[in-house]
């Protein structure tokens, strides 16, 4: 060290015994280093000597090299793959989660609607009983006064049953209108623009529009839909074919009338 000499002839001793452990990079370094010496020197016998021991050195070093290449490659697409199948999963689980929300919004949507369909029902339960006292006590009374003709007389008029009749479309107009406020609006839209219907001054809903929201609700069922109304099967077969008939996709109307109010 204190003469800073630089010819040894350790070091590509060294080097072949590293080579023989199978440390190629050490080995290759130390080789590599002792010829830059040696040539320094100009010492020839040592240049000879290291350059016979360097191709084999050195080829093995290159043979590490592209071994190791070939790993990076391998590993890189080794790494590419589960980045697309990391993508991949993403992009699922986004989707399931997205359903899942949607899900859960319509399932919120139709609690709301059975909630307020309960509460409905039940004022009308309770409406219809206080009607059935009242109706009672009126008998009552005109058998008790003997007035048995008027009594007939009234039981046998239409027009108690007239009027409790429209007086349950109005309830029901307004229970259905009160869940999907925007109804006949977008009823009117699945219409051709000359055949949309124009509600008169304090109608909510005519006989066609009460049909399909009734189907809204899920009953889809013509005849239930006429004893729900008190119509006859023929007259709802009529009405919904008519109403078909307006719109601008028939054969797919009733599925997009299911569709009206759904929460996005």
């Amino acid at each position: 060290i204190k003469a800073s000499v630089k010819e040894n002839a350790a070091l590509p001793s060294l080097a072949f015994v590293l080579y023989g452990q199978g440390d190629i990079t050490r080995a290759y370094h130390y080789i590599k280093r002792s010829l830059e010496d040696a040539i320094f020197c100009n010492a020839r016998l040592r240049t000879i000597e290291i350059s016979g021991m360097l191709p084999v050195i050195d080829a093995a070093y290159k043979l590490q090299i592209e071994r190791q290449r070939c790993q990076l490659v391998l590993f890189l697409i080794i790494v590419s793959l589960l980045s697309v199948f990391l993508i991949i999963s993403v992009v699922l689980i986004y989707k399931q989660v997205k359903k899942l929300s949607v899900a859960r919004r319509h399932l919120r949507q139709a609690n709301h609607i059975k909630e307020e369909y309960i509460g409905h029902f039940l004022n009308l339960c309770s409406l219809y009983i206080e009607k059935l006292d009242n109706f009672r006590r009126t008998v009552n009374r005109k058998i008790t006064a003997g007035q048995t003709e008027e009594l007939l007389k009234l039981t046998k008029s239409s027009q108690f049953a007239g009027m409790e009749q429209k007086e349950f479309y109005a309830n029901f107009d307004n229970a259905f209108l009160h869940l999907y406020p925007d109804f006949v609006t977008e009823f009117n839209r699945l219409l051709q623009p000359e055949e949309r219907f124009i509600m008169k001054p304090g109608e909510l809903l005519n006989t066609e529009l009460r049909i399909f929201a009734i189907i809204r609700l899920g009953i889809d069922d013509s005849s239930k839909i006429a004893n729900f109304l008190h119509y006859s099967i023929n007259t709802i077969y009529t009405y919904r074919n008519k109403v078909k008939n307006r719109a601008i996709n028939r054969e797919n109307f009733e599925e997009e009338i299911m569709k009206i109010g759904v929460l996005e």
